[in-house]
């Protein structure tokens, strides 16, 4: 286990995905109170040892940007003159509500709260210290300063006091930021904090598994906001391709259905199951949540009505009970072939992979993802697998992400350990029961995956979220069902995980 550190990057990353890495500490048992407590320590460590200011005036926001400038309040008042000023009188619950709680009763800060003071008060304030700290905005901030925040910054910036910006100087990325002379953030660099000087990057306890291994904040990443105006259309288009006269019996007609409607779950608002005519009347029969066309006799095929498809969609599932039969694969290749020309992203499973054994999306990055288990990776490869344990978790982890860079695509191997793979980055799902190994249960997880990617996701994106629901699912119906569940438990699963994520914009 210990080679798996030779996968984290030391890359800087978004406010969008350290978000994620918190709810992801969060799922591991380390409380936003804890990382909060170490960056307050962070911040403190560094005013004592790199600055010789004596009096501190911090401007502090009402959430957890603020809630990391109490906390170092707090440790910097048993010896310096610390003053903080609010800005707001409705501090969010949570850690920072329980730092806000100590310095608003402690005599040894002066606090006061920004729309109760006056401008020469301001000002006084402002020429008493000696250094000034900016925990107003952090990541969570986006587009330009008004009001009383775009006033304060603009004091902060003409006092000509020494400045320390917790995490990101408030404002930045608009045209009105805070021009720190030292920016403390914490655990890696922000991507937007490039170009700007001075920034130090404190280690506050995020441990390498909140990066490396799948959780709850692959689920915010992979859950886009959706306008309040927004219609079917707006919410992306996934097309499902699959099934054959061979796969006629109804579970089988179910999965495929599943799939579609796995799609519609997880956010696509949209979604067509093109799939062979002989076994079309059994699928609409089952199918009341998507269109479905007929695609070929017994096979698929790729005519005029599945291209037109496909250039309107964002997302392409394509290869559940396809079966082997030359046609479906020579069919299979040339839908993923044009697909992939045009940018779309693609997901293939099952018999879809050995039909694309000899594509490569190199030039087309991202646009491709394939979903083997070890068979399935040995055929697309030539790499023979050895079987899965606790200690090969590494060495799939490797031959997944060989076969990524060589052929410039996206591979989600299959397995007790699923394997996410890209030429840059590897995620791995760890799943806690075996309940999941049955029939159909992967092809509901290619519907999810192209719901995720239909919805705004890149393909790593959606497959490590899609990974993540799946398993986090199979934990559920476990309680539940034990090992009797079957594919279509899963789809009904969805809301339970994923409606704590939903965030609709006006």
């Amino acid at each position: 286990m210990q080679n798996l550190k030779e996968f984290a990057k030391n890359e800087p990353v978004s406010a969008e995905e350290m978000h994620a890495i918190d709810l992801n500490c969060s799922a591991l048992g380390i409380s936003s109170q804890q990382l909060m407590e170490n960056a307050g320590s962070a911040v403190a460590n560094f005013v004592r040892n790199k600055t010789d200011a004596k009096n501190i005036l911090f401007f502090c926001g009402t959430g957890n940007n603020g809630g990391d400038g109490f906390a170092a309040a707090r440790m910097l008042c048993k010896d310096h003159d610390v003053e903080l000023i609010v800005m707001g009188k409705e501090i969010r619950s949570g850690p920072a509500l329980s730092n806000f709680s100590y310095v608003s009763k402690t005599p040894f800060i002066k606090l006061s709260y920004y729309e109760d003071m006056d401008r020469e008060e301001l000002e006084a304030s402002i020429k008493r210290s000696d250094l000034i700290i900016d925990a107003i905005f952090g990541t969570g901030f986006k587009g330009e300063l008004k009001g009383i925040f775009k006033e304060v910054v603009q004091m902060i910036n003409a006092s000509g006091k020494k400045i320390v910006a917790i995490d990101l100087p408030t404002g930045i990325g608009g045209s009105e930021y805070v021009k720190a002379d030292y920016t403390i953030t914490f655990h890696k660099k922000k991507e937007v904090l490039k170009g700007v000087k001075n920034v130090v990057v404190a280690d506050i306890g995020i441990p390498l598994d909140a990066e490396l291994f799948t959780g709850p904040g692959d689920l915010y990443l992979a859950s886009k906001p959706i306008s309040v105006y927004a219609n079917k259309r707006d919410r992306g288009l996934a097309v499902i391709v699959g099934g054959s006269s061979v796969y006629h019996s109804a579970p089988v007609h179910a999965l495929l259905s599943a799939s579609a409607v796995g799609a519609l779950r997880t956010g696509a608002g949209y979604a067509v199951l093109f799939t062979p005519q002989s076994i079309i009347d059994a699928v609409r029969s089952i199918s009341q949540n998507q269109i479905v066309r007929p695609l070929g006799k017994d096979y698929i095929m790729f005519n005029d009505s599945l291209k037109k498809e496909i250039e309107r969609a964002n997302a392409i599932a394509i290869g559940m009970g396809i079966t082997k039969e030359k046609k479906a694969q020579q069919a299979c290749k040339k839908i993923v072939s044009y697909a992939i020309s045009l940018g779309k992203k693609v997901i293939v499973d099952a018999d879809g992979i050995s039909a694309i054994s000899g594509i490569s999306a190199k030039g087309k990055q991202g646009s491709l993802l394939i979903t083997p288990h070890d068979k399935e990776f040995e055929s697309f490869s030539g790499i023979k697998l050895k079987h899965e344990d606790g200690s090969t978790m590494y060495e799939r982890a490797v031959a997944a992400r060989k076969l990524a860079e060589e052929k410039g695509i996206i591979v989600l191997l299959k397995g007790h350990n699923t394997i996410i793979a890209s030429p840059e980055k590897i995620k791995i799902n760890r799943a806690s029961t075996s309940n999941l190994s049955t029939m159909g249960s992967g092809d509901v997880l290619s519907g999810i995956i192209a719901g995720f990617a239909a919805s705004g996701s890149d393909l790593f994106e959606a497959a490590a979220a899609g990974a993540y629901l799946h398993s986090k699912i199979g934990e559920l119906l476990y309680i539940e069902k034990g090992n009797h569940m079957i594919a279509k438990d899963i789809v009904e699963k969805i809301p339970n995980v994923m409606r704590e994520f939903d965030r609709l914009i006006s």
